[in-house]
């Protein structure tokens, strides 16, 4: 989501034409929402798959709660309103969805937060550089902006993980090594 982010405009415009580049902000909060939305399903599917019913219906209650306050407190501000409100509630159901299918597994909030920090300090870190740092360049051509940040964002992010030893990035990385040198065999 954070390459996203940082490649939405010229994005937007390659796939969209000039004429959307107003949903351009957009996009961008709602990636936001989306760096975390997958780790929420992921906890909502445990609950599914240890059949607990009872549990999901109370997340989803509360989930819904949230998302509602927030979207009618986010229409005073308009469209920008209604969007950072949706994207903060993602935020806030976390600790929701966390806490119950922690209470089923033993891995709750505190050892999730522990789990995607690192990687999510990282990918917007990695973000912010590839972002400010482009954006002081000329380079004319919307498909060589894109390929170029995308390829300098890799690149950043794949030597700081492997540098900082960070734990999802070496899984990532042993599997791929594994799998690579099993298929040369």
């Amino acid at each position: 989501m954070a390459i996203l982010i940082v490649t939405a405009k010229p994005l937007i415009v390659v796939l969209l034409t000039d004429k959307w580049l107003e949903c351009v902000l957009y996009f961008q909060i709602l990636c936001v929402g989306g760096m975390l939305y997958s780790t929420n399903s992921n906890n909502m599917n445990i609950l599914k798959a240890l059949g607990q019913g009872k549990s999901i219906l109370y997340v989803s209650i509360i989930k819904r709660a949230i998302t509602f306050a927030f979207i009618v407190i986010g229409i005073r501000f308009g469209i920008y309103g209604i969007i950072c409100g949706s994207v903060l509630s993602v935020y806030l159901w976390f600790p929701t969805n966390a806490y119950y299918a922690g209470k089923l597994t033993g891995y709750g909030f505190s050892k999730q937060v522990k789990d995607i920090s690192g990687n999510f300090i990282l990918a917007l870190s990695v973000g912010c550089v590839v972002f400010f740092g482009f954006r002081f360049l000329d380079v004319g051509n919307d498909y060589i902006l894109i390929v170029s940040q995308v390829l300098t964002y890799f690149i950043v992010y794949v030597v700081i993980a492997h540098l900082f030893r960070i734990e999802g990035y070496l899984i990532y990385y042993n599997i791929t090594k594994d799998a690579f040198w099993r298929s040369n065999k």
